[in-house]
């Protein structure tokens, strides 16, 4: 395995030949490189050549987890996920976020929060959400964003309903009081 080999399949992939790529990327996969394996397994995953085989995606991805990525242990988690099968999907997101991914901890979270291959759970979603939020992931900034924005506009909803309420009191007790003084 060499950085010439990896260079040459990057170079392939940026020209757009993604078949060329993708057999190079998979012969330096075979040999036992991490990277080359996460590559092969993101191609075909994603659709980048004619091969559009999930099993042959996993295959790669999960000999890039084998090496202990954790990037991978995510990717299996997301193909997984587009299979529609949530519990090997949370499992694989399970691992990759005790090693702190935060594309990971936000997965999690979402799975969480819509009780995808796991029990709905709000508490835990919050969780992950603020952790991957605190570290700095973009889309779990926006979804404390949103919720803060929930909490702000369900107060400010509060506060005029109860004004409107209060109004409609003092309409009340003022009929009350001037149909009592005869007006």
């Amino acid at each position: 395995m060499s950085s010439e080999q990896l260079a040459k399949a990057a170079r392939l992939y940026d020209e757009k030949r993604y078949e060329d790529a993708l057999a190079q990327y998979a012969l330096l996969a075979e040999q036992g490189d991490e990277f080359a394996a996460r590559w092969a397994g993101w191609m075909i995953h994603r659709g980048c050549c004619a091969r559009n085989d999930p099993q042959e995606a996993i295959r790669y991805y999960e000999l890039a987890a084998a090496s202990g990525s954790y990037v991978a242990w995510f990717d299996l988690g997301s193909m997984y996920a587009q299979l529609g099968e949530d519990q090997k999907a949370v499992e694989w997101y399970e691992k990759s976020a005790t090693e702190g991914y935060l594309p990971a901890l936000y997965r999690l979270g979402r799975c969480y929060q819509f009780g995808r291959g796991i029990s709905l759970n709000e508490e835990k979603a919050a969780a992950y959400f603020e952790e991957a939020e605190s570290q700095g992931h973009i889309f779990a900034k926006s979804w404390q964003m949103r919720r803060q924005l929930a909490r702000d506009y369900g107060q400010m909803l509060g506060w005029v309903f109860y004004k409107l309420w209060c109004f409609k009191q003092a309409k009340l007790i003022a009929k009350i009081v001037m149909a009592e003084d005869g007006i």
